[in-house]
């Protein structure tokens, strides 16, 4: 059975020891799980693989808005994998080159030889996690898309790491609060109980994705 953003959100109203959701807005726990996963995008991210259009000037493409680092570049027409220049800042690119080759850059891929407009590439690529997304109709949070995608082993540790977003909001309240403590009031100003508890949730999910080995994004 497929993950649903349900399912997580039962697990961390439970992190949270709010069953209820009153105390944790769900705006914020989907803000913190949502933050929580393009988080992991640079451990494990996910693979794709879809339908480039060329752009008129037969030279460049707009990559896909998910896009988080290429995989492999295929020409249906020519039936052939085209290759990647290691292109770095202050690097050539030449309109007049004609070679099988191409370069990532701000968002675009850019290509070394002409292609028309009407050749669809096919792209292989390394992608952020879909957003849990919602729209809010007065009090009430609608959700628009709830699938979660990310690796069954991954949950565990995303749900730990968006528990310590969540608690973030107020122990920096406890710490504005904190400031005005003086010798006779309990504790150090710099005592925050919710601060440890976040540094605690993080070292759990370190602990918990370090269990498993980043994605082999070699062979390119």
């Amino acid at each position: 059975m497929a993950t649903t953003w349900g399912m997580i959100d039962d697990t961390l109203k439970r992190m949270l020891d709010d069953t209820t959701g009153e105390e944790f807005a769900e705006q914020l726990r989907i803000t913190a799980f949502n933050w929580t996963q393009r988080h992991l995008a640079h451990h494990t991210p996910r693979q794709r693989i879809g339908d480039l259009l060329v752009r008129s000037d037969e030279r460049s493409v707009i990559l896909p808005s998910d896009f988080y680092e290429m995989g492999r570049l295929y020409d249906p027409v020519n039936k052939q994998w085209w290759q990647q220049q290691q292109w770095q800042p202050g690097g050539l690119y030449d309109k007049t080159w004609e070679s099988q080759t191409y370069a990532v850059w701000g968002g675009v891929l850019y290509l070394y030889d002409d292609v028309s407009a009407d050749n669809d590439f096919e792209l292989w690529y390394y992608a952020y996690w879909p957003d849990v997304t919602y729209v809010e109709d007065g009090d009430s949070v609608i959700i628009v898309e709830d699938k979660i995608l990310v690796p069954v082993w991954a949950e565990s540790p995303l749900v730990h790491l968006a528990t310590a977003f969540c608690l973030q909001p107020q122990a920096v309240e406890a710490a504005k609060t904190r400031q005005w403590n003086i010798r006779i009031d309990s504790g150090r100003p710099t005592d925050n109980s919710r601060a440890i508890q976040s540094r605690e949730l993080l070292w759990w999910y370190n602990v918990l994705l370090g269990a498993y080995p980043p994605l082999d994004r070699g062979g390119h």
